[in-house]
Parts: C-alpha cells; sequence; structure tokens
C-alpha cells in the first residue's frame, strides 16, 4: 500500500511538475487578439451588402453558387470579387442594389465608398 501511494504521489507530482506549465491559454489570447483585429478592421462593401441584407456567408454563397471560402476571401482579404453576369446580377437581386449603384470596388472598406 505505501509504495501505490508513493507512486502514485510521484506521478502525481510529474503532472504538477511538466505538464501544467504547458499552459495554453496563451493561444486563446492571440486568437482573441486576431478576433479583435478583424472587429475593428473595416468591412469591405461586398460585406456591408451582404449583412445588410441579412444573408450569411454561407446563405449568399450558395445562392451564388460558390464556395463559402471564395466568399470570405473576398470579403476579408480584400480581392475584388470575380463573377459571371449572371452571379452579377443574382448578387444585386440578394443585396437589393441595382447593378448600376454598386460602388466601382467592391473589396474596398465601406467608410472609403460612402
Amino acid at each position: 500500500m505505501i509504495l501505490t501511494a508513493h507512486v502514485v504521489y510521484g506521478f502525481g507530482a510529474f503532472i504538477n511538475r511538466f505538464l501544467r506549465p504547458l499552459d495554453l491559454s496563451a493561444s486563446y489570447d492571440i486568437m482573441t487578439v486576431e478576433q479583435k483585429r478583424q472587429q475593428l478592421a473595416p468591412k469591405s462593401v461586398l460585406k456591408a451588402l451582404r449583412e445588410n441584407a441579412g444573408l450569411s456567408q454561407e446563405q449568399l454563397a450558395v445562392y451564388l453558387g460558390i464556395a463559402v471560402s471564395t466568399l470570405r476571401r473576398w470579403e476579408n482579404e480584400g480581392m475584388e470579387p470575380s463573377m459571371t453576369r449572371n452571379q452579377w446580377q443574382l448578387f444585386c437581386q440578394s443585396v437589393s442594389v441595382p447593378f448600376d449603384a454598386l460602388p466601382q470596388n467592391l473589396a474596398a472598406p465601406a467608410e472609403a465608398t460612402a
């Protein structure tokens, strides 16, 4: 019995000494900083139009027949959308904005085009 208790205590000390210092909360802090940066970053015109229409990225991507990752790249990385004429028509219908009323650069920050 004494030997078993000693082994268990030794294992507990090992865990306390070597595994607990591997606190992963720092990685959560990095994610939080990244999330805050994205929240503070100005929205692209494309994202503002989508949100004003009450559409999620998934909904608009399905409606346009594109991958959600493509839409995210257009919105978050400042890439200008490349769509077919039919996709542009669908986009304009989904956000209730005539094509002629769209700004020249949908990847620009919404504040810059206002």
